[in-house]
């Protein structure tokens, strides 16, 4: 819920193993509850939205891509359709 920063970091709350990504905030993926929607946010590092580089906050919608360092993620949102994180 809310923001969500991306790292190798420990600390971060989503955690990567890619030793090409900032161990501190690469990348931010917030979550707005009120319209349910997901959006992706430039950090420390240089990443990519569906090929192009990010450079402002993007809304993400399901299988955007991401690729950050040596890593490509496809986005696949759980909050979607009625269901949250509530339950």
């Amino acid at each position: 819920l809310g923001k969500n920063f991306v790292g190798r970091a420990m600390n971060m709350d989503i955690n990567v193993n890619d030793a090409s990504i900032s161990r501190d905030t690469h990348f931010t993926i917030i979550y707005e509850p009120n319209e349910s929607q997901f959006f992706l946010q430039p950090g420390n590092g240089i990443t990519y939205f569906n090929g192009s580089i990010l450079s402002v906050a993007c809304e993400l919608k399901e299988d955007d891509r991401i690729k950050a360092g040596k890593s490509e993620y496809v986005f696949v949102p759980y909050c979607k359709e009625g269901r949250g994180w509530d339950e």
